[in-house]
């Protein structure tokens, strides 16, 4: 149970990163334009 906790909360990590990173990305392009 516990390790199925700790790979779902590792997921939603990742996803959190990825989402951050995207917007961040999309900003700096606006920016620029």
């Amino acid at each position: 149970m516990a390790e199925k906790l700790r790979e779902s909360y590792n997921i939603v990590l990742l996803m959190y990163l990825f989402t951050i990173t995207t917007l961040l990305c999309i900003v700096e392009l606006e920016l620029m334009l």
